[in-house]
């Protein structure tokens, strides 16, 4: 059978085409999301003041003292906030403790506390009286390695104002109206008393353990930076629209992929592909890759629209994005198929999709919001949903941050969902099939096969035990000598889930050139005969055979001889009849032959034109009556040779149920067809051959004339008589022929007598005489009617034909204790509950979903909500060991132009060595005072003899500190 990608994917082309204008909406919403957070980026802002001239200009700030804390008390005054009081540090040791009392007492704080532990002092640190927290790695006399940990609040900043980072180096920050013009043009590390603290542990601990005061040379800071249209500080409702952007912008694709999805789960349609050899794995190849080049075109209109030249244009290389966007794609496709496999209905997977998108950007953005880089948390809760991770990756791409993390993010969760659907198909593949075999892949190339028929069940969980032989062959009529056999059930059992017996020893034939009929109530195990025939499904015991060879042995070969019609309509609702069928017969021809194709479609459409179906018109457009029909050519087209019918004409009128079966008597020539019903005026009207079955046995089975002779309970005679007609003489007359008859029943002109069956070669003489007897008995008209196939049907649960099963050996009275008994009786209120609330699949869905929730709400806010007293965020800053400034002993400017900075889960760092210093014959002034931009410099320390002035930009992230540290390595040095 040709069932390639190639034909899922034309057929997907056709849905896209006929959905232009989802399409377009799509379009508009990416768009208008995307120039949101493009035009009004969360940092920076535009300030529209500046001109072009001033944006040229170099700002150079006056340089500051290292010695006081006088910039913190100004603004901590003005603002009425208190000002801290006390240091604390850890270990508790002489160096340590030498060393920080002394700072204490520069810094004109009260004092400085020792705790023994790390955990113990970032317990007891209290923002409003403690500056900070000192751990002291090393304090050695040739190496100092020191922590200096702050509260991650700014104290000069109002605590409205939330930013983006721990330590905004180029935010100027929002302070008291009168505060100062000055102090607005400090940095942050200055204003909050980071670099006068780190300066004076360096001058404490070198004169602790060398005994050098460096009270002769002077060090100061200055800072210089550009000016630009971008005010550096993000406003927090700004960010959470930016993020609510980068996190909804795919929700209407999402739910439009769901929807598709779940209408052909829903119609049952991978099953009946399955049939045909076209694996689910292969099937959803073909639905994905049309999808993912849809996505991919709402793809190429965010790269356009984020990579505009406006102020929120994305910082990351254009392939980084693509690429970013690609594996996003993919995780939300592999999840779509996910949420469909566990869901029954379309309507029912669009909304546990809207809700878990809903729900997990309410629960996950805080996190995304909390932690500013990826860390192990982060990670396991992208992987639980590729949408939770999304505005974290756009974010880091919009400033350039982190690449290669959002990536491998949504790699992971494509990894995680493609083993989550391999489970869910495994136990769930669809309505009809019982069970396939794993595949880790939902492919026959991977570690099993799905091409294979329905997995056996596990026959040593089931013992049936036949107690008697059913005498029941003389209920069956065997075929003619010309019958031609095609399927034999032999000795059929199967068991519900719950083990109890579903068919009992099912043992029937079927011919080609004949429609039979399996007639039954309902749980009787017709559809489950239908199950067995089209390889859905494995009997406990006994064999299915198509040509006298086992189906499921020789399940390649006989696998496209047969087809299935279920109650649902496996139809794509955005192709028109003329394209289903053809696809149709295009995935069940060996080879494709267009006239065939063009000849069945004209045969068809011939046949239903009383039905008014037209070639062109859309599936989604036709009545149910209309789908059963063209479900129906379906079924036969591409010349089935085995066409099961399962209930076919249900909810069709009279009219369509009659032009139906006419149909079925046309195209039964070539091929069985089996049907199943609980009609038995259409079981007798389209049947050749009827089986009956009650309670999963079949009581017989064979032609209506053979039923009703075999099993007939009697002759139905109803006389016509006049109104002075005489029923004694009526009776009489016929009581001649057949002794001992009375009228059944009287009513008004109507006489009905029940004839026995027995007495059947009398009723033509006694006919005759009522006949030549009619005028003198006042007879107007009479009819004779044999048993109808009802009352065959009634009577035959009243014969020993039965055989008894049960399904163990242990007694059948087994004493019960008062304690198992209660609870086995809690079990059955409780399953009882359960299945009046199981049709309604979405309540059950909202309260597992919103338990899990929960208990993810409380694992969220323990590590988000209450931020724990040590919210550790490193930034290494600073010298690399070992390193070596005798170079620059001459320059009279050492200029730090290429650090290492490195970005890892959960930490970053800012370093240099010997390699990331320029050596410089100018002054640093003169040289910005030459360059053109300033954005590329991160700082330089200008000696001359025992004055040591640091540069450090206010534009680039923790510049300060580094210059900083390597002045002091350049005193040491």
């Amino acid at each position: 059978m040709p069932a390639s990608v190639k034909t899922a994917v034309s057929k997907n082309f056709k849905f896209e085409i006929r959905s232009v204008k989802k399409t377009i909406s799509e379009i508009a919403i990416i768009i208008i999301c995307y120039l949101f957070v493009v035009l009004f980026p969360t940092t920076p802002s535009i300030n529209n003041e500046l001109s072009d001239d001033d944006l040229k200009k170099i700002v150079i700030y006056d340089g500051q003292n290292l010695n006081n804390l006088e910039i913190l008390k100004s603004l901590l005054s003005v603002s009425g906030k208190p000002m801290p009081t006390n240091l604390t540090y850890t270990p508790d040791d002489e160096t340590a403790t030498g060393i920080m009392d002394e700072v204490a007492k520069s810094l004109q704080l009260i004092e400085a506390k020792s705790y023994k532990t790390e955990k113990s002092m970032m317990n007891r640190f209290d923002r409003n009286t403690t500056l900070a927290a000192v751990k002291f790695i090393s304090t050695t006399k040739d190496n100092l390695e020191n922590e200096i940990r702050f509260p991650s609040e700014f104290r000069t900043k109002d605590l409205n104002h939330v930013g983006t980072e721990l330590w905004a180096t180029r935010c100027s920050g929002i302070l008291a109206q009168d505060a100062g013009e000055k102090n607005v043009q400090d940095d942050l590390y200055l204003r909050e008393g980071f670099l006068q603290l780190q300066h004076q542990i360096f001058a404490k601990w070198l004169l602790k353990t060398q005994d050098q005061d460096i009270s002769n040379a002077t060090f100061t800071v200055r800072s210089f930076r550009q000016h630009t249209n971008a005010r550096m500080c993000s406003i927090t409702s700004k960010s959470s629209i930016s993020m609510f952007c980068f996190s909804f912008s795919f929700f209407l694709p999402f739910l439009n992929i769901l929807w598709r999805y779940g209408r052909e789960r829903e119609e049952n349609i991978l099953a009946h592909h399955w049939r045909y050899g076209f694996d689910y794995a292969k099937y959803w190849t073909g639905n994905c890759i049309v999808s993912f080049l849809h996505l991919l075109v709402l793809d190429i209109f965010i790269a356009i629209v984020v990579m505009l030249p406006l102020e929120g244009k994305f910082v990351s290389n254009i392939i980084w994005l693509i690429l970013y966007l690609i594996s996003y794609n993919i995780a939300l496709l592999i999840t779509a198929v996910f949420i469909v496999s566990i869901s029954t209905k379309a309507l029912h997977a669009v909304l546990f999709g809207a809700l878990i998108w809903i729900t997990m950007y309410s629960l996950f953005s805080i996190l995304v919001e909390h932690y500013l880089e990826m860390t192990t948390i982060l990670f396991i809760c992208f992987i639980g949903f590729p949408n939770n991770g999304f505005a974290y990756g756009m974010r880091e791409l919009q400033k350039g941050d982190d690449f290669l993390n959002p990536v491998i993010t949504m790699l992971a969760n494509c990894a995680f969902y493609w083993i989550l659907i391999s489970i869910a198909e495994y136990f769930s593949p669809g309505p009809y099939i019982k069970t396939l075999p794993f595949s880790l892949c939902c492919s026959g190339r991977c570690l099993t096969t799905m091409n294979k028929p329905a997995k056996a069940p596990k026959s040593k969980k089931h013992n049936i035990l036949i107690l008697e032989k059913p005498i029941i062959w003389e209920n069956f009529e065997f075929g003619t000598i010309s019958s031609v056999e095609l399927i034999r059930l032999k000795n059929v059992h199967t068991k519900y889930d719950s083990g109890r017996i579903q068919l009992k020893n099912i043992t029937m034939r079927i011919y080609a050139n004949e429609i039979t009929v399996i007639f039954g109530p309902h749980c009787s195990g017709k559809t489950t005969i239908i199950q067995l025939m089209a390889g859905w499904r494995r009997p406990l015991l006994g064999q299915v055979q198509i040509e006298n060879n086992d189906l499921y042995e020789h399940w390649n070969k006989y696998r496209d001889s047969i087809d299935v019609c279920m109650p649902n309509n496996a139809l794509f609702d955005l192709l028109t009849v003329e394209e289903t069928l053809k696809y149709y017969m295009l995935i069940k021809l060996p080879t494709r032959d267009n006239q065939k194709i063009n000849m069945e479609l004209d045969k068809f459409f011939e046949s239903v034109r009383a039905t008014r179906i037209q070639r062109k018109t859309l599936v989604k457009s036709l009545t149910y009556s209309q789908k059963r029909f063209v479900s129906l050519g379906c079924a036969i087209a591409g010349g089935t040779k085995i066409v099961l019918l399962d209930e076919p004409t249900l909810h069709m009128k009279g009219k369509e149920q009659r032009l139906f079966w006419s149909i079925l008597h046309k195209e039964k020539y070539g091929r069985a067809i089996v049907m199943t019903t609980f009609d038995i005026t259409e079981a007798e009207a389209v049947g050749d051959r009827i089986a009956m079955f009650g309670e999963g046995v079949l009581l017989t089975y064979g032609t209506p004339f053979f039923l009703r002779n075999k099993f007939g309970v009697g002759c139905d005679l109803i006389i016509v008589k006049s109104d002075t007609a005489s029923t004694e003489a009526i009776t009489e007359l016929i009581g001649r022929f057949i002794p001992g008859v009375i009228p059944e029943n009287e009513i008004g002109e109507l006489l009905y007598y029940k004839l026995p069956l027995d007495m059947r070669p009398k009723f033509q003489n006694m006919l005759i005489h009522l006949e030549k007897e009619q005028k003198n008995l006042g007879i107007k008209d009479m009819r004779a009617l044999s048993s109808e196939l009802t009352e065959i049907y009634m009577t035959m649960g009243t014969r020993k034909t039965k055989q008894v099963i049960i399904s163990d050996k242990k007694p059948t009275c087994e004493y019960i204790s008062s304690k198992k008994l209660g609870r086995q009786q809690t079990y059955a209120l409780l399953n009882k509950k359960l299945i009046h609330q199981a049709p309604n699949f979405v309540p059950l869905i909202t309260m597992a979903v919103s338990f899990i929730f929960i208990l993810l709400i409380a694992i969220m806010a323990k590590h988000s909500m209450n931020v724990p007293p040590t919210r550790y965020n490193p930034i290494e800053l600073g010298a690399t060991r070992n390193i070596d400034l005798t170079a620059f002993k001459d320059c009279k400017t050492i200029q730090v132009y290429n650090p290492i900075r490195k970005k890892r889960v959960g930490e970053s760092s800012l370093r240099f060595d010997q390699n990331s210093l320029r050596c410089l014959h100018v002054s640093f002034d003169s040289f910005l005072k030459k360059s053109e931009t300033v954005m590329d410099k991160f700082g330089a320390v200008e000696v001359n003899g025992d004055i040591y002035t640091g540069w450090f930009n206010q534009r680039i992230f923790h510049t300060a500190p580094l210059v900083l540290n390597l002045m002091h390595n350049l005193y040491l040095s």
